[in-house]
């Protein structure tokens, strides 16, 4: 295990990888005990028998003597939370003080005990330790007050600002620890490092695909481009129209560049489930993992259980050339203090990362992300790929490392019409859908996308009551359970393939990626970079010139604000609106997808210019706390806003059986002793989970619905989801218009 440790953290460099090899070597010596030995013969609770505090001293003892104090207590630090939470220095400090105090009035305490039970066997330990080539370990690290006083002195003398390489260091040795203290406990090998597809796949991929229509060009010259660029740096960027092909040029940026592995990351399900099809077509679908709360493919009744307990540990780790990912799942492998999210930290050395529609992180954080991505890309060897068409300037690349591909004139596709005059103090979603309905020439497919699921199903019942069956009328949310969103989506690419018309009412569930083409849109107005992504659902295939995508303000009539205001808030409502009045608002404002990129140039400055994305209080929180080495303060997330309750839609016998399956799985954990048994019971356990996700909804206020405590999830029976759960629309809540998903 101290060999496997030390091996995962070499690409850090050896005083990083010699303190993964204390803290593997030393974790488990506590285990020499009499209290914890008590425990495995009795298999029940003994006191004193918590074996990672003496074993973090001893560790920090010894690495100390070898490599010095940060790197000890960053051993130290690993071996004390490797079966929880990694803790910072500061916490560090007050557990040493607050031990010391106890030791010196206690001479009954378990640190001492377990010491003096230790040293009465040390001719067998000593023998075993002898084994581990390298690692001193003697009695006089089992001197408790001593160690102790020295690890608060080292802690005190460590608390302060440190460098990102430090941050980083101290997330390396954990992972290391963790990751390979559970391929020990599972008595399997980590996988040998698979090589990377080679980039020959995906030309072949691209040249079987054909090249037709007017997108072609920017296709073809997207991928000339990245055939001909040799970029420099390790954080690079592809600038490119919606609809160029960015997925593929992307990848074989990454493949030509080389690495341990393939990294790529989305900012939403659905397009993660999207490009993992696609790479999983170009690569071999057994080099990809799909990798987030919702993807876990489900061992076959058939299985081995070491080959179930080999996946599991895979997937987690991340043993895969290939991974399509969220950039949250990307993110809190660097900004977390759980080992489940940092055994995965090690895997990310030497890799490429390719952030796909990277405008989508969220404005407050662009600066922590930039200089996360490149502290992270010289500590862990790694190159990362931001990739766009509306590239915002604080996270944009040095030019030297940026592509724009020349094609010629750019592409014509859509023309944003901001529809102001008598609209322009905003309409409600009835009086919206009135003017799609009247606008509608009953052939061209629709969009019409919401900023609140409560105004999106105000314009879709108002469509129904309008359009009865002359097209077919479609409704997407997260209020709807993921099967059936996934269902709809596939059902409306068959009907745009097939010509067919399709109005779509959404909320910006499709936003971002989606491959989705209508002949026109309707847009709520938003923040003026999500208003070109929704343009990128209009026209996407350039089938005709200057697609009408139509940006109306939507107020609701129990509201004072706009639907715009609650969602985004009201200084980016008014942000958007100066960068409209310079263009004629709040008369008519007219732009051609040619001119959008120089209206978001005008957006991202005056974002820079009034909310200072650099120092955002969030962020600044975080990056303080990473750099103080306080890691049990680090922890974010992008998604700022979560719906508070689970609610879990029995609408089906399939939805009945696979809750009935994840409740047979949880029983068959609770059931198992041995350590080997429960690592596979734990992944049928995750995998059955994965298919519960599948029919659940998340919402913000209180359900009032039955709680299953053991799932923590409500649950919303066959006959209850006939009232409250509409086949359409899906979940009905109380008042829960402000959800924007």
């Amino acid at each position: 295990m101290a060999e496997a440790a030390k091996s995962f953290a070499s690409p850090m460099g050896d005083e990083v990888a010699g303190a993964a090899r204390v803290a593997g070597a030393l974790h488990d010596f506590g285990k020499y005990s009499e209290q914890f030995q008590g425990r495995l013969r009795t298999n029940r609770r003994v006191d004193c028998s918590d074996h990672a505090p003496i074993s973090a001293l001893v560790a920090f003892s010894a690495a100390r003597r070898a490599l010095g104090d940060l790197p000890a207590l960053q051993a130290a630090a690993a071996v004390r939370g490797h079966h929880g939470s990694l803790e910072g220095i500061g916490s560090l400090h007050d557990w040493a003080r607050r031990r010391l105090e106890d030791v010196e009035i206690n001479p009954r305490d378990c640190l001492l005990r377990q010491a003096d039970s230790i040293r009465s066997a040390w001719d067998v330990v000593g023998r075993e330790l002898a084994t581990i080539g390298g690692i001193e370990v003697g009695e006089s690290d089992l001197d408790v007050e001593g160690v102790l006083r020295e690890l608060r002195r080292a802690a005190r003398s460590a608390m302060g600002t440190h460098s990102w390489r430090d941050y980083l260091a101290g997330l390396m040795v954990f992972s290391s620890l963790v990751d390979a203290d559970k391929h020990g406990a599972s008595g399997i090998e980590p996988r040998p490092p698979a090589p990377l597809p080679g980039p020959d796949a995906i030309l072949r991929y691209v040249e079987g695909l054909g090249s037709s229509g007017r997108m072609a060009p920017l296709r073809e010259a997207l991928m000339r481009g990245v055939l001909g660029w040799r970029p420099e740096g390790r954080v690079i960027g592809i600038v490119s129209p919606t609809g160029s092909g960015k997925t593929l040029a992307g990848t074989l940026v990454a493949l030509r560049r080389g690495g341990t592995r393939l990294i790529y990351a989305l900012p939403y399900i659905s397009i993660v489930e999207q490009t993992h099809d696609v790479l999983s077509r170009a690569l071999g679908g057994d080099a990809v993992l799909k990798f987030h709360h919702m993807a876990f493919a489900r061992p076959g009744d058939g299985d081995d259980s070491r080959y179930v307990e080999d996946q599991l540990l895979a997937v987690e780790s991340w043993e895969y050339p290939v991974i399509v990912t969220t950039f949250e799942a990307l993110l809190a492998t660097l900004f977390s203090r759980r080992n489940a999210v940092l055994r995965r930290l090690h895997s990310l050395a030497g890799s490429v990362v390719v952030l796909d529609e990277v405008q989508a992180i969220p404005v407050e954080y662009w600066g922590l992300v930039r200089r996360a991505l490149g502290e992270a890309s010289e500590a862990l060897d790694m190159t990362f790929v931001l990739m766009t068409a509306t590239m915002p300037r604080l996270l944009e690349p040095p030019e030297s490392g940026v592509l724009r591909p020349e094609s010629g004139p750019p592409p014509s596709r859509y023309t944003l019409r901001f529809r102001g005059g008598d609209l322009s103090e905003g309409v409600t979603p009835e009086e919206l859908a009135g003017i799609v309905a009247d606008e509608w020439d009953g052939r061209s497919s629709v969009m019409v996308e919401l900023n609140t699921i409560a105004s999106a199903v105000g314009a879709f019942s108002e469509l129904r009551r309008r359009l009865g069956g002359g097209a077919l009328l479609s409704f997407l949310s997260t209020h709807v359970v993921p099967i059936a969103r996934k269902s709809r989506i596939d059902g409306i690419k068959r009907a745009l393939r097939a010509g067919k018309p399709v109005i779509l009412v959404t909320t910006q569930v499709v936003e971002a990626g989606v491959d989705l083409d209508f002949d026109v849109v309707y847009r709520d107005l938003g923040p003026l970079d999500s208003v070109v992504q929704a343009a990128g659902r209009c026209n996407r295939n350039w089938r005709r010139e200057g697609g009408p995508v139509n940006l109306i303000r939507v107020r609701r009539g129990d509201r004072k604000g706009s639907d715009f205001s609650i969602v985004y808030g009201k200084v980016t409502e008014e942000l958007t609106l100066d960068v409209l009045e310079g263009r004629g608002w709040p008369g008519d404002v007219t732009v051609g997808e040619g001119e959008a990129g120089t209206l978001l140039d005008e957006y991202y400055r005056m974002v820079e210019e009034r909310m200072n994305p650099l120092d955002q209080i969030e962020p600044r929180r975080v990056e303080e706390a990473a750099l103080k080495l306080n890691y049990d303060e680090v922890e974010f997330s992008l998604i700022e806003r979560a719906p508070k309750y689970s609610v879990y839609v029995i609408l089906n016998s399939e939805a009945e059986r696979r809750l009935d399956e994840l409740r047979r799985a949880i029983e068959s954990v609770r059931g198992i002793g041995e350590p080997g048994d429960l690592v596979g019971a734990r992944m049928r356990l995750r995998a059955s989970r994965s298919l519960v996700e599948e029919f659940i909804v998340r919402v913000w206020e209180d359900p009032v619905l039955p709680l299953d405590e053991d799932l923590n999830l409500y649950l919303m029976g066959e006959d209850e989801a006939r009232k409250r759960y509409d086949p359409l629309t899906g979940y009905r809540g109380a008042a829960e218009g402000d959800l924007i998903w």
